[in-house]
């Protein structure tokens, strides 16, 4: 039911909704924490065109960005996991497909649904490219004996030059591997995933990318 719904755009001022509807969608489907940060999710939602929903209350429920660059129009969107399954994330799909006209485009993402694989594919979308999350609590590391023949110190306590030769990396990256501060709870690689209609223009990269799951 969408008839609560007020539609518009996103402003200047919309940081503050935007970062509240990530974090839902960021708790309800996992991914990258640094997208609700002040530098990457303006840098993905509040660029060139956008659309944006509002419940009866004001609140934020779902918005999606669409940009154009060389390569063509890129779009990333989010829906509120309370209001899914509304076909919000279907319009969002049709608008960008509408304002980017005749312009191939790409979706940005960073989870993939069976959901949205559904809903990508009735717009002609294929996957051009995919990486795997590697995530782990550092908060609950499990302790495990370590293989023979090797010694474990806390990382702070070790030898940079040592660090740096076995990573093969210069001295200073070693030294922002180091514990010399408060240790992240998390190690967390972000799943990336693409989707465009023309899969032969769009170059594999390691470019950060939003979650398919928020369209949904």
């Amino acid at each position: 039911m969408t008839d609560d719904l007020t539609w518009g755009a996103l402003d200047d001022d919309s940081f503050d909704e935007l970062r509240t509807l990530a974090q839902a969608s960021l708790e309800a489907d996992g991914g990258m924490p640094l997208f609700t940060g002040e530098q990457m999710l303006p840098g993905r939602m509040l660029i060139g065109e956008s659309i944006a929903a509002h419940d009866a209350s004001g609140a934020l429920v779902a918005a999606a960005s669409l940009s154009l660059g060389e390569s063509g129009a890129t779009t990333t969107g989010m829906v509120h996991p309370a209001r899914r399954g509304e076909g919000l994330g279907t319009r969002l799909l049709q608008w960008a497909h509408h304002r980017a006209g005749h312009t191939p485009l790409t979706v940005v993402t960073e989870t993939l649904s069976e959901r949205a694989e559904r809903l990508y594919a009735r717009f002609g979308l294929a996957e051009v490219f995919a990486e795997d999350v590697m995530h782990h609590d550092l908060s609950g590391v499990p302790d495990l004996p370590a293989p023979e023949g090797i010694t474990l110190s806390p990382a702070s306590a070790a030898d940079h030059t040592l660090l740096a030769t076995d990573v093969d990396q210069p001295v200073g990256h070693a030294d922002r591997l180091s514990v010399g501060h408060q240790a992240p709870r998390k190690i967390s690689i972000p799943i990336r995933a693409r989707l465009s209609e023309s899969p032969s223009a769009v170059t594999r990269s390691t470019e950060t990318s939003w979650s398919i799951d928020n369209l949904c």
